[in-house]
């Protein structure tokens, strides 16, 4: 009886539509070629389907404001074939019953009367929802109970515990057991929940791969929503939001004072032998259960359900973080646009199932860090939040407890003399006691939490990047203000030694912590911090971009590294194995992080209105595949290869003789041979780059001068076969400083012309690399473009970067 009441309901809507024109032929299927009629933005359209090989779904190419266009409709949004142009065979008419102009068919049995002139919509394909005409929301429509007794008009809502939210016309929501709807009503209840989570379709053939293509709204993020278990709007609290200028301190609480006279200076003159050795800081990362899709959280598909937010313009997620032990990921999402105030709300993404749950943070800062263990989190001041003053010169501790941020206290960085009073550019947890803070081209910071203080400050240098951590922050790798990459115990500020190589400017340990790697443009070392000893050290043949991303350093397994977020070193090939090209957010850096072996990364759609968060394996398998053909042997240089040394430059004898005999040195040194016969040659020349000219303007009146300089280039090149194999430079001049201070009787052109001499000395402290690997021209064994599609293979750059 329960299905009988259920299917005469059913029966009776489509009586309704036949009688209200809407007695065209209904498909489920669809062919190329066919003619038919769909809905588009609020008005029908006669096209081709040129597509119909994805289930419910189907391409249909339609002329749309004077061009031709194609999109993707769900079967829900077809009105009907159009039938060829034939003459019919003659038919009797039907014998009409007399009804008045204004009256409207009578409804089945249990439901109620639909709204006059508005005819009711087909009914919805599997996994889709019903749409209203020229809306992108459910539609409005009758559901029944299992006695078939009870009905309601309401827009479906979303299925969460076993439940069916229902939104009713005045605004109200409902949520009725879905064992209480009738069985058909219960199907479709459970395809619209399939369908809501689903938001990535898979394209068609011959069709952009894009998973943000078109799909049906299920609520728009414009229009106010009460969230599906919220009071109705009239019992709902308001929400006050805060009036006039942000007031941010670090949370708009007081600054911890910092007594700076107690804080320890640590030099790299009390640096030991660099033969030291340690016991590693050990991690583990925990497995994640994780979705073979996207997540969405971001867009209009799942506001109204409370799924995702919606993505306006001046949104942009900080970062992304990974919280193994809620198998969660974190979106921190800040706002700022214009004149208006700066907010930021924290997105948490469900790994197992996508769902999202969104909480307002209290204060604009940068979300940095996050410990899982403690629920904690590590934000700072940054240039795009403006916070007023100095305040942004800071930082600050929160912990989370369901929708509740606590602030446990924050600090400015407020001390010039140990170069501590810039905003920060980074800070990380460091275990649960201690965070180290890094401001760039300045210093870094470590402070004990539990204190709250700082405990000591190392000076960095102007090219150095951002300071590495052990997995439980045992130990701290930062290069020093003297150019030394030093190895610290992170909570006394005990320096146990530093690396043996020069100039590496970036550092990272290892997960397991045995290994730590360490990078400059041109090289990668990696220690063996168990052994005491160098375990890899990796020559390129040409420098590598070090990155606008701060020369970022991280270990990808065992074997890889990705330096400078963009190349993959092959540790045990010594060589760059791929070049990857990640995604950003607005043309800004992405949003991302890497764990368990997975980059993960957030970006929007092409039209910025919906938001993912997506996940691929690194190193992809087709770079994996390519590494397993490198020939290990096939070397460039190793022991015993024999080179011919040509010196040209040096502007005297002596000088190019003294350059020659340090070459010499050094190639015999890393156990290779001089043989001017040799077709290998290593070259020691100058020459002249590009030339700029600039206008000083002097106080005191003197009149202005104009200067200009040439680049002046040291190089180094090691050339087979008359291709180059391998390639240093030192380049001085091409710009000038920014303020000069003159001599009586100096000119702005004789300083310049100071600075700007070949720098010999480079020549002089060069290293010859004892192994180097051959390396294909275009500088990488393969290229990708992650996108939103995954990993898709790319061409090689026609101008590789020297």
């Amino acid at each position: 009886m329960r299905i009988r009441v259920c299917v005469a309901v059913l029966a009776g809507l489509l009586g309704l539509m036949l009688v209200s024109g809407y007695a065209q032929e209904k498909k489920t299927t669809y062919t190329k070629g066919d003619t038919v009629k769909v809905r588009y933005v609020g008005e029908v359209v006669t096209g081709k389907v040129v597509s119909a090989k994805l289930s419910n779904f189907i391409d249909v190419e339609f002329d749309w404001k004077g061009k031709k266009i194609v999109k993707t409709f769900p079967l829900t949004l077809v009105e009907g074939v159009v039938a060829p142009a034939v003459t019919p065979a003659p038919v009797k008419p039907p014998t009409p019953t007399p009804k008045s102009p204004t009256a409207t068919p009578k409804p089945a049995a249990g439901s109620k009367s639909p709204a006059p002139a508005k005819p009711p919509m087909p009914a919805a394909a599997p996994g889709k929802a019903p749409l209203s005409p020229g809306k992108g929301e459910p539609e409005m429509r009758t559901w029944t109970s299992d006695t078939g007794k009870f009905t309601i008009e309401a827009r479906y809502g979303g299925l969460e515990d076993g439940k069916v939210k229902l939104l009713k016309p005045d605004g109200s929501t409902v949520q009725v057991p879905l064992e209480k709807l009738c069985e058909a009503d219960r199907e479709l209840a459970n395809q619209l929940a399939s369908s809501a989570e689903n938001p990535f379709m898979e394209s068609p053939e011959g069709a952009t791969a894009d998973p943000f293509q078109e799909v049906p709204d299920l609520a728009r993020p414009e229009e106010p929503t009460v969230a599906a278990n919220s009071p109705s709007p009239s019992t709902a609290p308001k929400v006050v939001k805060p009036t006039g200028p942000a007031k941010n301190s670090l949370n708009s609480v007081e600054p911890i004072a910092v007594n700076w006279s107690e804080v320890g200076k640590i030099t790299s003159g009390l640096v030991p032998s660099t033969n030291f050795k340690l016991v590693p800081d050990v991690g583990t990362e925990a497995k994640l259960e994780v979705m073979d899709k996207p997540y969405l959280f971001g867009g209009r598909s799942g506001v109204r359900s409370g799924k995702s937010v919606g993505i306006k313009r001046g949104d942009k997620p900080q970062s992304v973080m990974i919280d193994p032990v809620s198998q969660q990921a974190i979106v921190p999402l800040f706002y700022s646009w214009a004149n208006e105030d700066p907010s930021l709300r924290v997105v948490r993404i469900n790994l197992k199932d996508g769902k999202t749950t969104i909480k307002v943070f209290p204060t604009p800062v940068r979300l940095a860090s996050f410990h899982p263990a403690t629920q904690r989190f590590l934000g700072h001041g940054d240039r795009s939040v403006r916070l007023n003053g100095t305040e942004a010169n800071g930082f600050g501790v929160w912990s989370q407890t369901g929708s509740i941020f606590e602030p446990l206290g924050a600090w400015k960085l407020d001390n010039p003399e140990l170069h501590v009073n810039g905003i920060p550019a980074s800070a990380q947890f460091a275990g649960t006691d201690f965070a180290v803070v890094w401001t760039e081209h300045a210093s870094v910071s470590v402070w004990n939490l539990v204190e709250k203080k700082p405990v000591y400050v190392i000076e960095t240098g102007w090219e150095s990047g951002p300071p590495a951590v052990s997995a439980n922050g045992k130990y701290l790798g930062v290069q020093s203000k003297e150019g030394k990459m030093l190895v610290l115990d992170l909570p006394t500020g005990d320096v146990i030694g530093s690396l043996p190589q020069k100039n590496l400017t970036s550092i990272a340990f290892h997960p397991q912590g045995r290994f730590l790697a360490a990078s400059s443009a041109q090289r990668v070392v990696v220690y063996d911090l168990l052994e005491g000893n160098v375990h890899s050290d990796v020559f390129l043949n040409q420098a590598i971009a070090s990155s606008v991303w701060r020369k970022e350093l991280v270990w990808l397994g065992d074997n890889f590294l990705l330096s400078g977020n963009a190349h993959l070193i092959d540790i045990e090939h010594s060589t760059v194995l791929w070049h990857y090209d990640f995604p950003g957010w607005d043309h800004e850096l992405p949003a991302s992080t890497f764990y368990g072996g997975q980059y993960w990364y957030a970006i929007k759609s092409d039209d910025g209105e919906e938001a993912g968060l997506f996940h691929v394996d690194l190193p992809h398998p087709a770079a994996l595949e390519v590494a397993q053909t490198i020939d290990s042997s096939a070397l460039v240089l190793d022991a015993g290869v024999k080179l011919r040394v040509d010196v040209s430059a040096g502007s005297t004898a002596d000088e190019k003789a003294r350059i020659k005999a340090t070459l010499v040195r050094e190639i015999t040194a890393k156990g290779m041979l001089v043989d001017d016969s040799s077709t290998l040659v290593l070259s020691a020349s100058t020459s002249t780059g590009k030339t700029s000219t600039e206008t000083y303007h002097f106080y005191g009146g003197m009149p202005d001068q104009t200067v200009s300089t040439t680049e002046q280039i040291c190089s180094l090149r090691l050339t087979q076969g008359g291709q180059t194999a391998w390639q240093v430079q030192s380049v001085t001049g091409g710009s000038v400083p920014f303020y000069i201070r003159l001599r009586p009787g100096d000119s702005a052109q004789d300083y310049i012309n100071s600075i700007t001499k070949p720098n010999l000395q480079f020549f002089y402290d060069a290293e010859i690399p004892a192994r180097l690997a051959k390396v294909p021209e275009a500088g990488a064994y393969g290229f990708s473009n992650v996108t939103k599609n995954g990993v898709e293979e790319a061409a090689p750059p026609q101008n590789p970067k020297q």
